[in-house]
């Protein structure tokens, strides 16, 4: 039974670090969808006869950090994606959404180009999503969080929170989330922790997100002992990804596969020992490997834009690319967005899921067309697989 439970897991993708919460499946259309979701998986059609199973929502693009690897620095750096937008999505333009959430299984709010506590509705948002009984969590850098936040998102039924830190060395942390408060952030992990025991919120999940880089890598093991002390559950490690040419010797990628390998198994001993759950991106690429994202779930962005990947939301500059021999290669390349549509133009998102661009982008992902842009030579499908 273990084995089933933990193959279906698989299936989940984003949400396999953390349980996954049967209690979400009971409902019928949830249900179908997401059975219609698994049988079909690995037929890899190019139209998709059921919904996104996850949604990320971009609720804020104003961010109180100002981190020399952000995205939002590509924004200030290239005049072709417009500049940083400085918005704050009212509660009123998701009600376009209300359609489709009774299919979806998760929605995970994150700032996107910024901190979803920078959005004063919120927990307005948070209320309007869960009246679907979907499963719902957020990702922040914390520093906004206080206690009255902590017992708020377990009253409100948040089901799983994932703070970001990239160490658990403070002068490290500090150096990677400009602004940040290393104090803060551990603090406000510990306080869900305690929330968590105050209240007996046993399915409440507390979650870190790492981003492994070629200057953090090698404090990994360590910090599966800072994540146990501060009572975090799972850890969903990614890899960085270079959006500014200051930062291209940050990809994890620069590390030796050998040595990866060899950190991921120690990795997965530790933290099958302490009892932490882990998400590990790909020690390299692989042939044959198909983007997740284009199947599994859609990107929410802050001006009603439903793409396929969170990081070519607008025609902009990448910087590497895997090529036809398999390597991640440098090349300072223009790449196209995925937007798929636009939920508030009133169109059916099945319709916009399946749109010319989404099933443009599946059968060029597919038919391993290197020359499709930005798909062909993506080298962040590899990431998390």
């Amino acid at each position: 039974m273990n084995r089933i439970f933990k193959k279906i897991r698989n299936h989940f993708g984003f949400d396999a670090p953390a349980d996954i919460d049967l209690r979400h499946l009971v409902y019928p259309k949830r249900f179908y969808n997401v059975l219609k979701y698994v049988l079909c998986k690995n037929k890899r059609m190019e139209r998709l006869p059921y919904y996104p199973i996850t949604l990320m929502v971009e609720v804020s693009t104003k961010c109180n950090l100002k981190c020399p690897g952000c995205e939002r620095e590509l924004y200030k750096s290239d005049p072709r994606t417009g500049g940083i937008p400085r918005e704050n999505v009212k509660l009123e333009d998701f009600k376009g959404l209300e359609k489709v959430l009774p299919y979806v299984y998760s929605t995970y709010f994150v700032g996107g180009l910024g901190e979803p506590f920078m959005n004063k509705e919120f927990w307005d948002i948070h209320r309007f999503f869960k009246r679907h009984k979907v499963m719902t969590g957020y990702i922040s850098n914390g520093m906004l969080i206080e206690p009255a936040d902590c017992d708020k998102t377990i009253r409100e039924g948040v089901n799983r929170v994932m703070i970001s830190i990239d160490s658990h060395v403070k002068e490290k942390y500090e150096g990677i989330k400009k602004n940040a408060k290393f104090e803060k952030a551990v603090e406000v992990v510990r306080e869900f922790a305690h929330t968590k025991r105050r209240l007996n919120a046993k399915r409440f999940q507390i979650g870190l997100n790492y981003i492994f880089r070629s200057d953090n890598y090698n404090d990994a093991l360590d910090y599966l002992d800072f994540a146990k002390s501060l009572g975090a559950e799972y850890i969903m490690f990614t890899s960085f990804i270079t959006h500014i040419e200051a930062e291209k010797d940050k990809p994890f990628f620069l590390v030796e596969e050998k040595e990866k390998e060899d950190l991921y198994r120690k990795l997965k001993e530790k933290a099958r020992r302490l009892g932490i759950s882990v998400r590990l991106p790909s020690i390299a690429p692989s042939k044959g490997c198909l983007c997740n994202s284009l199947w599994h779930g859609a990107c929410i962005f802050y001006n009603g834009d439903v793409c396929a990947c969170p990081f070519f939301r607008t025609t902009r500059e990448f910087y590497y690319h895997v090529g036809r021999e398999n390597r991640v290669e440098y090349a300072k390349r223009e790449c196209l967005d995925t937007v798929m549509g636009n939920y508030r133009t009133g169109v059916n998102f099945l319709d916009i899921w399946n749109s010319e661009k989404a099933v443009g982008m599946r059968k060029a992902v597919l038919g391993g067309d290197f020359g499709f842009n930005p798909c062909g030579t993506c080298y962040y499908k590899h990431d998390l697989h």
